[in-house]
This record gives C-alpha cells, structure tokens and sequence, in this order.
C-alpha cells in the first residue's frame, strides 16, 4: 500500500545516482531523522546541493520514499 507524505529537510549528501534518471538524495528533518528520498532527472538541478532545503510531495511504495514533486530554497 502506498502512504503519501511530505518532507522537509536539509540537504546532507549530494545527489546519488543510482540508476538512469533516478537520484537519491539524502536530507536531515528538523526532528533529526535522515531520509534518502529518489528523486527522477526532472527534479534535479544545479541548486539542489549540500545545504539546500528541500520540501518533497512523496510517495511510500515498498520501504523507497519515491518524490512526486521537489522545491528548494537556500538559507539566508
């Protein structure tokens, strides 16, 4: 079953490639949890990097945080 979501986190990593079109990028919430959420080649640009903020629309399917929708913003 499938469990929609949304993240918000520092970005931690820089983005993982894992397989073609698909990234992995891990972010620290605010509680202190980490999460690798995949993200498609569409989602990923030059801004997404160690730092960033990052707001994921997710989607749960079989234990992969799989983003349907990404945003960024850069602190101060």
């Amino acid at each position: 079953m499938e469990k929609k979501m949304m993240i918000t986190g520092e970005v931690i990593k820089k983005p993982e490639h894992i397989e073609l079109g698909k990234y992995n990028v891990t972010v620290r919430t605010k509680g202190g949890k980490e999460l690798a959420v995949q993200i498609d080649s569409e989602g990923i640009d030059e801004r997404l990097d160690v730092g960033i903020t990052a707001a994921f629309t997710a989607t749960m399917v079989d234990d992969v945080i799989v983003a349907d929708k990404v945003s960024y913003s850069r602190k101060g």
